[in-house]
């Protein structure tokens, strides 16, 4: 994980000033509620995740720093161990700007900050990033297809 260390000030006052005023309609809602739920549920373990999240097996996501998207589970449970060995999650705030639905499908578009501890040595860290997510519907429950993440001012 890279160290990033901009100003949480300068990110505040990026935001649009409709972020706090957004209302969502009862299908954004609880689409927000499965992320809020998906989002909690990595804090515990991978397997955790999964269960909640429900992630199709050909799910697919991007972290703009890296050179090509992660299409492969086997990547993310070896990850998710990993990142709890060496993190702990300090802050998690999260900012969701826009759901779109498109029939069964949904784009989320959020941007998060987070402070994190390093267990080795107790330093902290703060990260800004945005992303964008995709979900579909599949009887009654939202599975997650993947997505697209980026440092944010990136």
């Amino acid at each position: 994980m890279k160290r990033r260390l901009p100003c949480i000030l300068l990110f505040g006052f990026l935001l649009p000033a409709s972020a706090s005023a957004q209302t969502w309609s009862a299908q954004d809602k609880e689409l927000l509620g499965h992320l809020e739920a998906c989002w909690a549920a990595s804090d515990v373990s991978y397997d955790n995740w999964v269960s909640v999240c429900n992630p199709s097996s050909d799910m697919v996501f991007w972290w703009a720093e890296e050179p090509a998207p992660v299409t492969s589970q086997k990547w993310w449970k070896g990850m998710h161990p990993d990142w709890l060995a060496h993190f702990t999650r300090i802050v998690w705030d999260v900012r969701p700007f826009a759901i779109r639905h498109h029939g069964d499908v949904a784009a989320v578009h959020y941007a998060w900050t987070q402070q994190l501890r390093k267990k080795s040595d107790g330093e902290t860290m703060l990260e800004q990033d945005i992303s964008i997510e995709l979900y579909r519907r599949v009887g009654g429950r939202w599975q997650y297809l993947g997505g697209m993440g980026a440092p944010a001012g990136s």
